[in-house]
């Protein structure tokens, strides 16, 4: 279940426009600035999923081979 909707806002300053894509840890999604009232200013918003140490453990013991 993505952590964001299209046409949700987060905190009163990003507009979701769509989800760009996810991993094991994060999502990704396209935001825009709406407090910039002039242009069309998008970005990337990466948000963690919640993690749990099992998981945390095992990244590590494949990051250090």
């Amino acid at each position: 279940m993505p952590v964001f909707v299209r046409g949700q806002r987060v905190n009163e300053r990003w507009l979701v426009m769509k989800k760009l894509g996810e991993g094991q840890f994060a999502e990704v999604y396209e935001v825009r600035d709406i407090s910039i009232k002039e242009g069309n200013c998008r970005f990337a918003m990466k948000v963690e999923k919640r993690r749990d140490v099992r998981s945390v453990k095992q990244e590590h013991k494949v990051l250090t081979r």
